[in-house]
């Protein structure tokens, strides 16, 4: 798979293209619904202040987007689609977005290390993954598409350790580190549905689900289920709830980022009979919207 490259249009999904038209749309028409009710001069000044909510510098705004699906032996059905959703949602917000689709662990590797690199220039920091999680001895594990799983000792050295990353963000001096995954780890078909669980399909008994986690300062870490939940995966060529919920909600404007999540927690909860309840932990100081900024992002 080639790396996206988020500084060039042409290299992008035609659905991250679709970002600056969707904007595009919104802008006039809350312009043209403001017009009518205040008048153009009312107006003017209204369309300046959603432009500077909805188009934060997208040096400012960085997303590194994963969705890993092609695992042998295990394959899952709706990263790809997940991910691409989630890109196309966080290109339309004013990310400027890298999209990697079933990634090997040296492209994983190479994908954070230039999200890394850029950490400490942006203010807000989104990584997102769908694919296979593992836990082992309290640490969270991303897997790679190439992962060969042997003895369980022999994870950190073939996955992604999860606490690595957020070591990394909780230098940034300021800026706020938005870490979203989408991965459980069970083996098992839901009765009377369609629904397999994402999951890593391994002989060896395993802890279930993620390791819970303690987010450094200025981060929020969201899990798409709970510890020692599943997270659903739908049929072939659909989304699962969890990422579809997500991006319907990351565009509304104004709306806090705990507001949004609790939201997204309930339309979950309620698609899946509370089989999957998404789980997460902040310690972000202050009011933040992820389609506006209603305070200011930097840390204290």
């Amino acid at each position: 798979m080639k790396r996206a490259r988020p500084s060039t249009a042409d290299s992008q999904p035609s659905a991250l293209r679709r970002g600056g038209a969707r904007r595009r749309l919104l802008q006039m028409g809350l312009t043209t619904l403001i017009c009518a009710a205040g008048g153009e001069a009312f107006a003017r000044e209204a369309g300046r202040i959603v432009r500077a909510a909805l188009h934060s510098s997208a040096a400012e705004r960085r997303a590194l987007i994963i969705g890993n699906a092609r695992y042998p032996g295990s394959p899952l059905r709706n990263p790809v689609n997940d991910a691409r959703l989630i890109a196309s949602t966080a290109g339309a917000i004013g990310f400027q977005v890298a999209l990697h689709e079933n990634a090997s662990r040296a492209e994983m590797l190479q994908g954070l290390s230039d999200f890394l690199e850029d950490a400490d220039t942006a203010q807000v920091r989104l990584l997102y993954f769908a694919g296979h999680g593992a836990c082992f001895r309290g640490r969270n594990f991303l897997l790679p598409v190439d992962v060969q799983i042997g003895p369980e000792e022999e994870l950190p050295a073939r996955a992604i350790d999860l606490q690595d990353i957020t070591a990394r963000l909780s230098r940034c001096s300021s800026g706020v580190n938005l870490l979203v995954f989408d991965a459980c780890r069970t083996a098992a078909e839901v009765p009377g549905s369609r629904a397999q669980l994402r999951s890593l399909d391994g002989t060896r008994p395993v802890p279930r689900g993620s390791a819970p986690m303690i987010p450094p300062q200025g981060t929020l870490v969201v899990f798409s289920t709970a510890p020692d939940q599943p997270a659903l995966d739908r049929a072939a060529g659909a989304c699962g709830p969890f990422a579809r919920h997500l991006a319907a909600e990351m565009t509304r404007i104004g709306v806090p980022i705990e507001v949004m999540l609790k939201r997204v927690r309930m339309a979950v909860m309620r698609e899946t009979g509370n089989r999957q309840v998404p789980w997460d932990s902040s310690s972000l100081a202050g009011e933040f919207c992820l389609a506006e900024f209603t305070g200011d992002p930097v840390r204290p």
